[in-house]
Formats: structure tokens, C-alpha cells, sequence
């Protein structure tokens, strides 16, 4: 009997280092993605917005909040996420990619930026605006069409 608490202690132990090594290997590499990103060249509002197809003051205000919100939820300046930048390779590794919530981020929106995002769905990945297969530029827009 004690031969087999012995065995599954050192099983736990096992699936528990695993957990803890592999947690710590997530977060060296988050760490890893998050420098690449400071050290990139910034993309100026005025380019990202452009490369948006944003025009107007109201739609520039929110497009640039979005922005800003993905940064602080990835932990990266805003001006190091590109219009281009996909959300599948470029921005995966980011902390907010992850486990993505719109309810989350339009929780953050509306505080940054004084709007809120319609829908009925909020607390799922709202079909029109989950960020899966799409650039940040056409997620921005997507968001435009929320608001």
C-alpha cells in the first residue's frame, strides 16, 4: 500500500513539474515576444490609421483606443502593433491571443474610449468581430461597424 502512494506521489510530482515547466517556458516566451514588439519600429497613428481605411474624427478616436486597449492587453506599446499585423502569426503569442474575451476587451474599450460595442454576445466571441484569421487593421474595422 505505502509502494503505491509512493508511486502515485511521484506521478503527481511528475504532472506537476511538468505544469510548472511548462507554464515557466510560456511566460519566457511571452516574455521573449513582448521585446521583440518594443523593440519594432513604431507605426505612427496616422499610418495605422490610414492603412485601417479609417476617416473621421469619432471613427479615429475609437480605431486608435482599440489600438491601445490590444496593447496594454498584449503589454506592448500601442505603437508597436501594426495594421497589418495578423492576429494567427504575428500577435499569437501576445498574452491576450490566448484566451481572447471580447467581453474583456469592450469592457476596457468603452472605459478607454467612452464607447460601447452592440451586440447581444458580448461574453462569447461575437462572430463579427472575433479576431481569429484577421489582421488588427481589419479588426478595428470590424469594431467601427459595432460601435
Amino acid at each position: 500500500m505505502s509502494n503505491l502512494v509512493l508511486r502515485l506521489c511521484f506521478l503527481g510530482g511528475g504532472i506537476g513539474g511538468s505544469v510548472i515547466l511548462a507554464v515557466g517556458l510560456l511566460r519566457r516566451h511571452t516574455s521573449m515576444v513582448q521585446k521583440r514588439f518594443r523593440r519594432r519600429d513604431p507605426q505612427p497613428n496616422e499610418i495605422f490609421l490610414a492603412a485601417c481605411g479609417v476617416a473621421g474624427a469619432d471613427h479615429a478616436k475609437i480605431a486608435i483606443a482599440v489600438r491601445e486597449v490590444l496593447a496594454e492587453m498584449g503589454g506592448v506599446p500601442a505603437a508597436s502593433l501594426w495594421a497589418s499585423d495578423k492576429f494567427d502569426s504575428d500577435l499569437q503569442w501576445l498574452p491576450f491571443c490566448n484566451f481572447f474575451y471580447i467581453s474583456d476587451f469592450a469592457d476596457q474599450l468603452a472605459r478607454k474610449s467612452g464607447f460601447r460595442l452592440q451586440g447581444k454576445h458580448l461574453t462569447l466571441p461575437h462572430p463579427d468581430i472575433a479576431p481569429r484569421g484577421m489582421t488588427l487593421g481589419e479588426f478595428t474595422v470590424r469594431i467601427l461597424k459595432c460601435v
